[in-house]
């Protein structure tokens, strides 16, 4: 943007010259607190007696500084894809980067996201956190349409929902490993065969994702425990906590929290159907979740 702001501001200058208009009859292009006049009527003339090839220094410098923009861009994609793990920044990847090749990574990240990028300062703080903070804490970096957030070895991008989430979602039957994207939900479900996994019969016709409204219990091998201890055990932080979705059977009966437990006396004997939520992250083409 730079070299095409001096390069045309250089043309236009050479335009007068040849055709001797001097400016457009607007009081506005005679007040030098603007930059644009500041440069037209102080500081270009100012350099051109001085150093009369100025005009094609600047734009020299302006396409070299175009073209390393340009491979800063490059690498950057091509850490952010090497980076790429189940839906988020794989933090030792993302680590073994040099700082200023960490911050591009974000920068282009976010802008994949079509998110305002945040200020220098503040990007350089979450990556302070990130790099710093304790391995049971969750670095937040809040903008405006997502989060982005370390947790489980990543950096996840959560949507921002501006919209209550739905009471329920009707899934269609579901016998083999698949992934579902529940729009509603800004998700995805993904099912997997995994030693115990949920028995393929439970979910023969059928399936519904809830929020959590308190209260609920998953049956484990003995008795059962609170879903909100389950959820703080995993190490999931509140934001997240928030918006994770349950599955019920038809029938109401909890059958698992995603990527978390699958209830006892639900699971299959040999492989079963192990369900995995990702909630609300843009990923690069790559359709993985929490497992």
């Amino acid at each position: 943007m730079a070299s095409i702001v001096v390069c045309v501001t250089l043309a236009a200058g050479r335009l007068r010259a040849r055709t001797h208009i001097d400016r457009v009859d607007d009081e506005s292009n005679a007040d030098t607190r603007w930059r644009r006049n500041l440069l037209r009527h102080d500081i270009f003339p100012g350099l051109q007696k001085s150093l009369p090839q100025y005009r094609q220094h600047l734009c020299r410098t302006a396409r070299l500084m175009a073209d390393a923009a340009d491979v800063l861009d490059e690498v950057a994609r091509q850490d952010l894809l090497a980076c790429w793990r189940d839906g988020g920044l794989d933090l030792s990847a993302w680590l073994a980067l040099s700082p200023a090749r960490q911050r591009l990574v974000l920068l282009e990240w976010l802008r994949q996201l079509s998110e305002p990028l945040p200020t220098p300062a503040a990007l350089e703080e979450f990556q302070h956190q990130v790099i710093t903070s304790q391995v049971t804490a969750h670095p937040a970096l809040a903008l405006t349409g997502y989060t982005l957030i370390r947790f489980a070895g990543k950096l996840l991008a959560i949507e921002n929902l501006c919209r209550p989430l739905p009471e329920s979602s009707v899934l269609p039957p579901l016998r083999q490993a698949c992934s579902l994207d529940v729009f509603e939900w800004s998700g995805r479900l993904t099912l997997e065969w995994r030693p115990g996994g949920l028995a393929p019969e439970m979910l023969a016709a059928g399936a519904v994702l809830r929020p959590r409204v308190g209260g609920e219990r998953l049956v484990l091998k003995v008795g059962r425990k609170p879903v909100k201890t389950l959820l703080q055990e995993h190490g999931m932080p509140p934001l997240l906590r928030q918006q994770w979705p349950l599955l019920y059977s038809l029938d109401d009966k909890l059958l698992a929290i995603p990527g978390v437990a699958v209830a006892a006396d639900c699971q299959s004997s040999s492989l079963g159907l192990w369900p995995i939520w990702q909630s609300g992250v843009r990923s690069l083409g790559v359709g993985e979740g929490l497992a």
